[in-house]
């Protein structure tokens, strides 16, 4: 499994990407509005590969849920994956909302923080992320990051 975690566990806290800090101990998780379950739904037709990858890290989502759902369950988040086959409807569902829909949310946030003006500002133009050019289900692993948080919030 690839190093970087997507969050850093320590004392019940749980973490996103680069240390903010998203749950300060276990017991708050009711007052944060944090879901305790985690259901991940894959319909998809005959043996097909799950179409999700990141743009940056070129990791699968089952990669990269593989790493993330172990995380969850140390922080007391039950977690149950379902894999249907299906003739038509095929997607990928967080806790019942599209993944589409998941990411196209996450991705409003990454528009500010890494859009062409910021990461011009910051001296990195070729770091910036431009939603509309996203092409298909790739997308940058933050964003995936981001998807399975969203699921969680009440």
């Amino acid at each position: 499994m690839p190093a970087g975690p997507l969050w850093g566990c320590s004392r019940g806290s749980v973490h996103l990407g680069a240390g903010q800090d998203l749950l300060h101990e276990r017991e708050h998780a009711e007052w944060w509005g944090m879901k305790d379950r985690f259901v991940l739904l894959w319909r998809r037709v005959g043996t097909a590969l799950c179409p999700y990858r990141s743009s940056d890290t070129d990791r699968s989502l089952p990669d990269l849920l593989r790493e993330i759902i172990p995380l969850l369950e140390e922080n007391g988040v039950s977690v149950q994956v379902k894999v249907e086959q299906t003739d038509e409807g095929a997607g990928v569902w967080f806790n019942g909302a599209p993944l589409a829909d998941l990411i196209d949310e996450a991705a409003g946030a990454q528009r500010y923080c890494t859009g062409p003006s910021r990461m011009e500002e910051l001296g990195h133009p070729e770091c910036a992320y431009e939603g509309e050019v996203r092409s298909g289900y790739v997308v940058p692993e933050i964003i995936f990051r981001k998807a399975v948080l969203l699921a969680l919030e009440d």
